[in-house]
């Protein structure tokens, strides 16, 4: 398996201009009350250990990519979030000879953190939306119907480790069906 980041000047730069935002944003942002009830945003970054996709059953991919989330809501009490949600990655395939994978989650996704642990705060979330597939070096893509659901914990206010599966299929320009899987492990800092 490799790692899905190419080498480069241009992804190390975005690369680490996304490792500041993770670490400035929500220090900038916390000033707003601290209780999750009212407007929330978020941002994780961690690796796809487990990310398939299935062309008409024909072609089978397991890569490691680098997971991406943007998160954008509103915490209706202290317990229950609904929230607008980007969840991407990025990959290699070596048995297509591709050098980069896209995949993404476009959802509208509920959480619901739960009370009375001594580590933190465990959560689980459940959405659907729109998924989107593309690949920069082949006619392979497209776009349809996917599902998440995740669980985690907030260890500390504002930070929490996170697991998700994302799991749907695409349907490309030449009605082509491709069936995927993802599971992404993320840290990711969350401002309300």
């Amino acid at each position: 398996m490799k790692i899905g980041l190419s080498t480069g000047k241009p992804k190390l730069i975005m690369t680490s201009k996304i490792i500041l935002i993770l670490f400035v944003i929500p220090y900038s942002v916390f000033p707003f009350d601290g209780q999750r009830k009212g407007f929330n945003a978020g941002f994780g970054m961690g690796i796809s250990p487990y990310a398939t996709f299935d062309r008409e059953r024909s072609v089978d991919g397991e890569n490691i990519g680098l997971a991406l989330k943007l998160m954008i809501g509103y915490g209706f009490d202290e317990n229950n979030i609904l929230a607008y949600e980007i969840n991407t990655i990025d990959a290699n395939s070596d048995e297509l000879k591709m050098t980069s994978i896209g995949k993404g989650l476009f959802s509208v996704s509920l959480y619901h953190y739960f009370n009375g642990i001594p580590l933190g705060r465990l959560f689980g979330n459940a959405g659907a939306g729109m998924m989107d597939f593309e690949s920069k070096y082949t006619n392979i893509g497209g776009t349809g119907l996917g599902f998440k659901m995740g669980i985690g914990l907030e260890f500390w206010r504002h930070w929490q480790f996170e697991s998700y599966l994302i799991w749907g299929s695409t349907k490309s320009n030449d009605d082509r069906t491709t069936d995927h899987t993802i599971l992404s492990l993320l840290l990711s800092a969350h401002a309300f």
